[in-house]
């Protein structure tokens, strides 16, 4: 822009003039513009931006909406940061590899600053660090503990010492610790689910993973016993949303009178099962005081992701709710930013900035029998919303209520199988 400025106005400009000038705009903090972040747009691209790190690290950080909801404020009230320092540990947190996590921050962090039209600056980018931890750590609790036999040449004091170490930096149910020659016969004889073993030596065997480590754990062994962790939690249970046979489990962990446990157990599960047969009767979520049926759409025919997107809007156009160049911006938003209208499995959301032809809070849905492929996303979409506020009402219960239709894996797939506009209107707004 100075260029073509000093070319308009006949005057030389010097590689000094451009640099006086960029100190000039850094010194008075002078941005090119000021954009203005719809929270809704900003939620959705949070979430984008945790599940390409949740590939990674496999930790269902998706399912915790502490997170978002932490993110979403941060983000919106912290551009300018000035000096302020964020420090993350030195020390190695054990289930926590703080320096690939601030990697991953780092990668993906390109999701967030083409949305904000910003770069995070380094101390943005560890408080990002700092959230994800902090959900890790909330929700550690709800992950199912992994089964673990440590073997040792023969000497019990060596298998002990690295039973306290591996005690220090992970929760693990240790079975026990065994020698070498006798580790395989025991666990024939005893019959136990062992997730995998943790030897100091070789040992041969393809019927259970085995991670061989020093006597005196270095970071290497803390780092590979960390990835068969990440690895197997991944095909267990889904974390952070606690079953009650993981809270039976906890209770036998911390009650140390066994009759006492199984009592408090007994309990639960009868009090449990006493709630759910009082308030069976559905409840309903916050779509249901914004979703008309009369704004329902059901396609049997295959369209490409911008049909479907035009089709998803007709409703609230007719109406004259929201004006053409509204999805349009919408549609331009996923080619820019990509896949991020996928709010969860089976489920999209358009939506744009209230400047762009809004003229009333509206909401349609566009139920695809086939599914609507979309840039990025291997799995289809077949339950498309289209919502558009004026934003004089925070509506992000609406963002979660429709990313909640897709937790349920295949639940969007069976809600477009549904015959009626009745019967899909029913499924959608009972939580």
């Amino acid at each position: 822009m100075i260029l073509y400025a000093g070319y308009m106005l006949n005057i030389n400009v010097t590689q000094e003039m451009m640099e006086d000038f960029q100190n000039y705009l850094e010194k008075h903090k002078l941005y090119s513009f000021v954009k203005t972040v719809d929270e809704i747009e900003l939620y959705k691209v949070i979430m984008h931006f945790v599940e390409a790190i949740d590939k990674e690290i496999h930790y269902g950080l998706l399912n915790d909406t502490k997170l978002m909801d932490s993110l979403l404020m941060h983000i919106m009230k912290m551009k300018d940061w000035g000096n302020y320092e964020v420090q993350l540990p030195d020390d190695y947190d054990g289930f926590i590899n703080y320096e690939d996590l601030e990697e991953l921050v780092n990668k993906n962090s390109f999701i967030l600053e083409r949305f904000l039209s910003y770069k995070l600056s380094e101390n943005m980018k560890k408080s990002i660090v700092i959230h994800i931890c902090v959900a890790i750590i909330r929700n550690r609790r709800y992950v199912q503990r992994l089964s673990v036999i440590i073997v040792c040449p023969g000497s019990m004091a060596t298998g002990k010492y690295l039973e306290a170490q591996i005690k220090n930096y992970f929760d693990f149910n240790i079975l026990g610790v065994l020698a070498v020659d006798e580790v395989l016969k025991q666990l024939e004889m005893k019959k136990v689910t062992v997730d995998f073993i943790i030897s100091t030596v070789s040992i041969k065997t393809d019927q259970y993973p085995v991670i061989r480590v020093h006597p005196f754990l270095k970071m290497e062994d803390l780092n590979l016993i960390q990835k068969i962790t990440f690895q197997k939690q991944k095909v267990l249970s889904s974390p952070m949303k606690p079953t009650i046979k993981q809270l039976e489990n906890m209770i036998q962990d911390v009650v140390d009178d066994r009759k006492l446990a199984n009592l408090i157990c007994e309990k639960i599960t009868e009090t449990v099962e006493e709630y759910q047969k009082t308030n069976s009767k559905k409840q309903k979520n916050a779509l249901e005081g914004m979703l008309k049926k009369e704004f329902i759409q059901v396609c049997h025919n295959q369209m490409t992701w911008k049909e479907a997107m035009y089709k998803s809007a007709e409703p609230l156009e007719k109406k004259g709710y929201i004006e053409p160049r509204y999805i349009e911006k919408s549609i331009e938003h996923v080619e820019e930013y990509g896949d991020y209208i996928v709010v969860s499995e089976g489920v999209g959301l358009a939506h744009a900035n209230k400047d762009f032809g809004v003229h009333q809070d509206c909401l349609s849905l566009l139920v695809s029998k086939d599914g609507i492929q979309f840039t990025e996303k291997e799995n289809k979409v077949y339950l498309l919303f289209c919502f558009a506020s004026i934003g004089d009402k925070d509506y992000l219960e609406i963002l979660k209520a429709i990313v909640q239709l897709g937790k349920k894996q295949g639940n969007a797939k069976k809600i477009s199988m549904l015959q009626t506009v009745d019967q899909i209107f029913e499924s959608i707004t009972c939580s």
